[in-house]
């Protein structure tokens, strides 16, 4: 940290002679006497009617007049480079104090602002460690597209790249290893959590699928079997959900480390249907915030996956109970469109419209 505040300081101070020494550089001196290039031009005035009066011959003309003109181009040089001073001595110290004081208070703030200088410093090993994890993980990148059915490699790179939190080059990672048959259940399992995580906790399609495959070939999986029945609680089916976390807090061990998260969930579903039960009035439900989010929740997926029948079926009453009118014809409008070439599916869309007193479809 010192060095750092070493290096700070020292950039600084260059940076301020930089800036400063032209205004507190001498000014030139001004040229005394007046201009003399009104001289050199004089001169070769004066060499032209030389040469008229037979006082030098022309040969030696034109060699004057080579001299004078380069006499006469060094002292418009001259003449440039000697600005006059306007800056007096004291003016040119408080500009410098105040470009001075800008530069290095300026510096500060935004280092305040925009930098962590309350973040312990990395040491130069750990650093130069992750450099070399990442240019691993790089090189290892460009070897699977030249050999791209090593399952070893694809492992590899998935767990690289969800370790550096790119998580969309993770999935593609794990992709691979589904396509080529070669990820087992917990790899199946971490597919599903990067999709997850993808998609901002919410449990996709293509991620019930993976939980569904990692359960059928390990069914003791927790971690598997934890996100199906979320998937399942996300969909609004909660007895369902709650059975199947109550039997894998089954499973647990007293200390199991996941354990707290499956009572969680418990506790949570089961305030959720106390609060969702006969005697709650409609009030109640539309200002509870769970049954809320979890209608949202699959107003959303349904939009992703508009093939879910008893999805739409269940969004649609989610709504009329609500006393959601507007948004329960809507909902009822697009499962019609999804399902417009279904007619057992229209017929259960428009029994169920018929029993809310939903307006009939044009």
């Amino acid at each position: 940290m010192i060095l750092l505040w070493i290096c700070i300081a020292v950039t600084t101070l260059v940076t301020v002679y930089l800036v400063l020494s032209p205004i507190l550089r001498p000014a030139a001196r001004r040229v005394v006497g007046g201009d003399p290039r009104a001289v050199y031009e004089d001169q070769l005035a004066d060499l032209d009617r030389d040469v008229e009066r037979g006082v030098v011959t022309k040969k030696e003309a034109d060699a004057l007049r080579v001299e004078i003109s380069r006499r006469l181009l060094d002292a418009v040089d001259d003449v440039s480079d000697a600005a006059p001073a306007d800056m007096t001595p004291a003016i040119q110290r408080r500009t410098s104090i105040v470009l001075a004081a800008a530069l290095i208070g300026g510096s500060a703030l935004l280092y305040v602002a925009l930098g962590s200088p309350h973040l312990p410093g990395v040491p130069a090993s750990e650093r130069a460690a992750e450099r070399e994890y990442v240019q691993n993980i790089e090189r290892l990148a460009v070897m699977m597209k030249a050999n791209p059915d090593d399952p070893t490699g694809w492992r590899l790179l998935a767990t690289g790249y969800r370790s550096m939190g790119r998580l969309e080059e993770a999935a593609a990672a794990y992709e691979e290893l589904v396509m080529r048959d070669a990820a087992d259940a917990d790899l199946l399992t971490d597919y599903g959590e990067v999709l997850i995580l993808l998609n901002r906790g919410r449990v996709t399609e293509r991620g019930k699928a993976l939980f569904a495959a990692a359960v059928a070939e390990n069914p003791d999986n927790r971690r598997a079997r934890y996100y199906r029945a979320l998937a399942i609680m996300q969909d609004g089916r909660l007895a369902e959900a709650l059975a199947e976390f109550k039997s894998l807090e089954g499973l647990a061990d007293g200390d199991a480390t996941w354990l707290d998260g499956v009572k969680a969930r418990i506790s949570e579903i089961e305030t959720m249907q106390q609060r969702g039960a006969g005697s709650a009035t409609t009030e109640d439900i539309r200002n509870n915030p769970d049954i809320l989010a979890m209608v949202e929740g699959l107003a959303v997926r349904l939009r992703d996956d508009p093939n879910d029948l008893p999805g739409w079926l269940r969004l649609i009453r989610s709504y009329a109970v609500l006393q959601e009118t507007d948004l329960a014809q809507e909902a009822r409008d697009s499962a019609a469109e999804a399902f417009r070439t279904d007619e057992a599916a229209l017929s259960q869309i428009n029994a169920l419209a018929d029993e809310l007193g939903l307006t009939p479809r044009n």
